[in-house]
């Protein structure tokens, strides 16, 4: 007989190869503007990220901190055409589960500096706000993280992060250490699924048989299934 522990960790197996269970969560790009460059400082394996692309927005350089500053958020409210975006896709044969968000931000220590950020990603379209809040105009950054919980991601996730409020376009919004988290697995083969999925459910019927219940097919040997064929 099959002992529980050994069941349970078998069916575990199943599902992980089933894509039911992501692996646990690392950073899959990172920006933190090193060296004055747009361009990810930390990528994961088998994932590619392009560099931060400003649109609609004006970039104004980077600080002597090392964090980027954009200007031209002259807008009363969010203007959708606007914005600073970064991306992450999976390479072929590779998927990825998203868990978090996070970026640090603030604005200059000036009254005509930007008030109001928020961050939105193609996954809704950009229809709702991923996280959302005030700049204080002083000069300080300060962080922020969203938890995601979007999974078995084959294609391109961007993330768009949007600064308004300034009653002068001269003045900047400050983002740094924009970071993607999430697990990157390879895309579970179709065959492999089969195999180990129908090895759990003939596992699972076997512990359910009634007691005394003989096998089907007389008095042979009992053939015993495993996930690779049969034993006899």
């Amino acid at each position: 007989m099959i002992g529980k522990t050994k069941f349970i960790g078998f069916l575990a197996a199943a599902m992980t190869l089933g894509g039911m269970a992501p692996a646990g969560a690392a950073v899959l790009a990172e920006y933190t503007f090193a060296l004055d460059s747009d361009s990810p400082t930390t990528v994961a394996a088998n994932v590619t990220a392009t560099s931060m692309v400003i649109t609609g927005a004006a970039s104004a350089g980077f600080s002597a901190g090392g964090f980027r500053k954009i200007s031209s958020l002259n807008t009363p409210s969010m203007n959708l055409s606007r914005y600073v975006e970064v991306s992450v896709t999976p390479d072929a044969g590779y998927e990825i589960s998203l868990t978090s968000f996070s970026l640090d931000k603030g604005s200059e220590n000036n009254g005509n500096a930007p008030t109001a950020w928020a961050s939105r990603y193609n996954l809704d379209t950009y229809a709702t706000d991923l996280d959302s809040g005030t700049l204080d105009r002083d000069g300080v950054l300060s962080n922020a993280s969203v938890t995601l919980t979007d999974a078995h991601l084959t294609g391109t996730v961007i993330f768009r992060i949007y600064g308004w409020g300034a009653p002068s376009s001269k003045r900047d919004m400050f983002l740094d250490n924009i970071q993607i988290s999430g697990s990157v697995q390879p895309v579970p083969e179709p065959a492999s699924l089969g195999l180990m999925g129908g090895g759990a459910l003939v596992l699972l019927a076997r512990r359910r048989r009634p007691a005394g219940l003989a096998p089907r097919g007389g008095g042979g040997a009992e053939r015993v299934f495993s996930s690779v064929g049969v034993i006899r």
